[in-house]
Order: structure tokens, then sequence, then C-alpha cells
């Protein structure tokens, strides 16, 4: 109604931060599932044999897409000793990296920091790929801290839906940024508590 997602009747949003949340709209409203639990697209499951994930499961998207994997792919790089800024623009304090960090050295054309973009976007997009095939929706949003790195990450996404996407027509599924920031959860909030009282 009011952000990215005005104008398309089904839509999904992958909110990118601490996490890999999410919702669904469908037919124009609000999808929550049994329990509330529709549109937790951090947890799909996209390597069955990768990393242990907070939920207790393996391979998880939010593994490997979320602030804490993309911060955890810098942290590996700077003690390795690759050729990246990503230690110096942190004043080599391993603490101090952070997905801010590593997309700034990434704006800078730092050849690590992109490739860790390149590596999470891929992940996500496997993710979406596989809510396209099975909701269809018209829209997918990239919001929560995460998506400030825009085309960083929205590139490789949209280039994995397009080499693995076979059966939903992803030429016509805009993946786009967020746009109502910090209020999109007052926003929703606020909608859904008016659509209830009707």
């Amino acid at each position: 109604r009011f952000g990215a997602g005005r104008g398309a009747d089904t839509v999904a949003v992958f909110a990118i931060g601490t996490g890999v949340g999410g919702g669904l709209v469908i037919n124009n409203r609000l999808h929550l599932g049994i329990g509330g639990t529709a549109g937790e697209f951090g947890h799909l499951t996209i390597d069955f044999n990768g990393p242990l994930c907070g939920c207790g499961n393996h391979g998880c998207v939010e593994a490997y897409a979320s602030a804490p994997a993309i911060a955890a792919m810098g942290l590996k790089a700077v003690p390795q000793g690759l050729t990246t800024r990503i230690g110096e623009l942190a004043d080599y304090d391993l603490n101090r990296i952070t997905p801010e960090v590593i997309s700034q050295a990434a704006r800078e054309g730092d050849p690590v920091a992109r490739d860790i973009f390149e590596q999470a976007g891929f992940h996500l997009g496997i993710a979406i790929g596989n809510v396209l095939v099975t909701v269809s929706p018209r829209k997918v949003i990239i919001g929560g801290g995460l998506a400030k790195a825009g085309e960083l990450l929205l590139g490789p996404i949209r280039r994995t839906l397009k080499e693995r996407v076979r059966v939903a027509p992803v030429e016509h599924v805009e993946i786009v940024p967020a746009e109502l920031g910090d209020n999109a959860g007052v926003i929703g909030v606020s909608c859904w508590a008016h659509e209830r009282a009707r």
C-alpha cells in the first residue's frame, strides 16, 4: 500500500539484517500461515550439508547471507592475508569488521569484498528462486539493514535468478529495495490491525 510493494497483488519480502526475516502478501492480503510462521525465508534450506543455523537446522540461507554471515566472511579474509582493504578500513581491529565496512570496501572496488557480496547475493538468489517457483510473486522486496548495499546485493540476486529459475517467469518479477526503512514494521502492523478491526 505504501512502500515498494505498491501495485503488486502478491509480494515476498526478504528482510536481511541480523537474521533473514520475511513476509508474504498473497492476493493483497498478508499471509501469516500456521501460528504466523509463513515467510520465515531465512530458514529455507539451500544446502542440506551446510553450516548449522541458529534455528538448529543446517544450510539455512540465514547462515550464508545475514549480516553476521557477511561479517564472518570479511573476518576470515583479513587474517588469511588476502589482499583486501577490509582490514585497513576497520583499523585492523577484527571486532570492527561489519557488513558496512565490507560494503565500503566493495564500493571502492575491493575484489574480496565484492566477492563476499557476490556470494551472499547468490545464496539469497537461490532462496528467492525457491519462493518464485512456489508462490510466484510479482515483486520481491529486499529490506533490512543490508538492503543499503543496493546493487552489491541486488545484482547477484538478479543474476542468480536468471541463471537458475527455469519454470517461473523471472523476467516478470521485480527485485526491488524496500522504501519504508525503519518505519516499515509500524506501518505494516497498523495496516494489519486496521484490517482486523473491520
